[in-house]
Parts: structure tokens; sequence; C-alpha cells
């Protein structure tokens, strides 16, 4: 798991209870980070500004999104591709 699963002491697990192997959590991790990096790009070239200020923008709407998954940890589209479970140990 990683760092911010420890500290609150959840942990990731598959349908049948066992811990999520390395793939599903390169999964969840690849659904919430390649879209934002990608999108940080497109708006920064579409709007021919710095990528640091558009970044910014970027991660404002970002924020919304991790208020969201921090209240519901289960309900994250990263957990629905990788077919996995955020629960308490």
């Amino acid at each position: 798991s990683t760092a911010s699963h420890s500290i609150f002491w959840w942990a990731v697990i598959i349908a049948d209870g066992t811990p999520a192997g390395v793939g599903r959590l390169f999964v969840r991790w690849a659904v919430i980070w390649i879209p934002l990096v990608a999108s940080i790009g497109v708006v920064a070239l579409a709007m021919k500004q710095s990528v640091l200020s558009t970044a910014a923008v970027v991660l404002l709407f970002w924020a919304g999104a991790t208020v969201y998954a921090a209240l519901h940890p289960n309900r994250g589209l990263h957990d629905h591709a990788a077919r996995t479970w955020v629960v308490r140990r």
C-alpha cells in the first residue's frame, strides 16, 4: 500500500479479502495520476500558458476529487477500474 494508506490504517484488498498486488496498485495509481498529468499538459498547450500556472488551475479542480476520495475511499473510479476496495486495518 501507499504511505497515506499506512498513516490512516487503510489496506487495499481484492474481492477475496487478500491484499492487492503491485499490478492492481499500479492500475489504481495510473487511473488517478495519468489523467491529471495529461490534462495539465493539454490545457497548458491550449492556453499557451506556462505549465506551472496551468497546473495550479487544474489542481484546484482536482482538489475536489481529493476531498471526495478522502471522505469515501471505497467509491473512486480507480477502485472500480482496479477491482479493489479500501478497508480499515
